[in-house]
């Protein structure tokens, strides 16, 4: 892999995690902050083309490739998934039977029930996504024996692919088109950088994706807004954002400060897999606690939420991997933390 696109990789992984933060930040009958909500859409999708691309570096069709790949699954996903699940369902059983909150989980207690709950990863709810790429892990050589050996099967399995915003969000084939990008991406990787690297380097196309992307997202997302999000218009809007995020990276040269992705990247995965808690936290505080009463814009009162869900959890972070790092390991997956492929979420 070449340092631009691994530069890329890692600035859009932390970009793409805080905007899932930012996504479930949003309370649900605030209709203001749809657009907002269109913006973070694209974070899942760019997730599911990177964890293709990751998975199609250095493949071959071969059993000994398949089973490497797989077992590396395990540990980075699997053993997260379910570690996670067991710490979240004691946080619920905490919360519902000796706080007395509510909450609308239903987190049984009887042996069988606990089981499956964790397997079918109720208490870590956005969990799904990890869950999908162990899936994705089982199935991915045909998708790459496919685009490897038959261009007439690749344009028709692309064709057929977007009648999958028929099926569930949180289903894996419901990604397909995104699955799809990712392996063409690591297979052809010289063309495709190549050619992005052509725009990074063109004066003109740099100032147009500039243009494109300061002018353009906000539009877009004020137009998406108000189209249903089972439609396929607006799934079309998702399979393509990882383009823009891609065209985006090229034009400005970088995604967020050098500074914030040094320092967060190692950070992502404990983030992602557990910011459902401290974003329920901050909503109690800024929604419905001490704060709710306080009158104050729209957008201060949800910047307020997005703070006080970063600022402990990146502490929270901090602190168990300096004062845990036995525990830090399997919660990140034992990811090796490298300059630039630090705990990404997306493998």
């Amino acid at each position: 892999m070449s340092p631009t696109l691994s530069r890329g990789i890692t600035h859009a992984n932390v970009l793409m995690t805080l905007l899932i933060v930012c996504m479930h930040a949003i309370w649900i009958d605030e209709t203001r902050l749809l657009p907002l909500f269109v913006l973070t859409n694209a974070a899942v999708p760019t997730f599911f083309v990177i964890s293709s691309l990751l998975y199609f570096q250095h493949w071959q069709p071969t059993w000994a490739c398949y089973r490497q790949k797989l077992l590396s699954r395990v540990r980075s996903l699997l053993v997260p998934y379910l570690l996670y699940n067991v710490l979240f369902y004691g946080y619920y059983v905490v919360k519902i039977h000796v706080l007395h909150m509510p909450t609308t989980k239903v987190i049984p207690t009887d042996f069988w029930g606990v089981l499956l709950c964790i397997l079918q990863s109720v208490p870590d709810g956005v969990l799904w996504y990890v869950r999908d790429l162990f899936l994705f892990a089982l199935i991915a050589p045909l998708i790459g024996l496919v685009l490897r050996k038959s261009r007439i099967l690749s344009a028709v399995l692309t064709a057929a692919s977007l009648g999958c915003f028929l099926l569930p969000y949180e289903n894996l084939f419901f990604w397909t088109p995104c699955l799809l990008a990712g392996c063409y991406v690591a297979l052809n990787a010289d063309t495709v950088v190549a050619c992005f690297g052509r725009l990074h380097h063109s004066l003109t196309a740099r100032r147009t994706g500039m243009l494109l992307t300061i002018a353009g997202v906000p539009a877009v997302c004020c137009a998406m807004a108000s189209i249903p999000w089972d439609s396929l218009p607006f799934y079309l809007y998702r399979m393509s954002a990882p383009l823009f995020v891609a065209v985006a990276f090229c034009a400005f040269g970088s995604l967020l400060p050098e500074r914030w992705v040094g320092h967060l990247s190692p950070l992502t995965f404990f983030i992602y897999c557990t910011h459902p808690a401290f974003v329920d936290a901050a909503k109690a505080l800024v929604l419905y606690g001490p704060l709710a009463d306080v009158t104050m814009p729209l957008a201060v009162r949800y910047g307020l939420v997005v703070l006080c869900t970063l600022l402990p959890m990146v502490l929270c972070a901090v602190a168990v991997r300096r004062l845990t790092p036995w525990l830090w390991r399997p919660l990140t997956g034992y990811r090796a933390e490298t300059r630039h492929n630090t705990n990404t979420i997306t493998q």
